[in-house]
């Protein structure tokens, strides 16, 4: 179980660094719309948020009782 929350751990960090990566490169690095960089800095926020909780949730269900 421990380990299965360290693999969801690093891939949400993964996730959110490739996301927000990409959103900072796309507003300053291109001369697209702003509104996708700033859509995938939402959505590494968005992701790492989810997982965040579902990390919680986890350790909330498999702790001993």
């Amino acid at each position: 179980m421990r380990a299965q929350l360290l693999g969801a751990r690093a891939l949400a960090i993964l996730a959110m660094a490739v996301a927000i990566g990409s959103g900072a490169w796309w507003l300053v690095g291109t001369t697209g719309s702003p509104m996708i960089g700033i859509g995938f800095i939402a959505l590494g926020v968005v992701l790492s948020g989810t997982l965040y909780w579902f990390i919680q949730l986890m350790y909330m269900i498999g702790a001993p009782r």
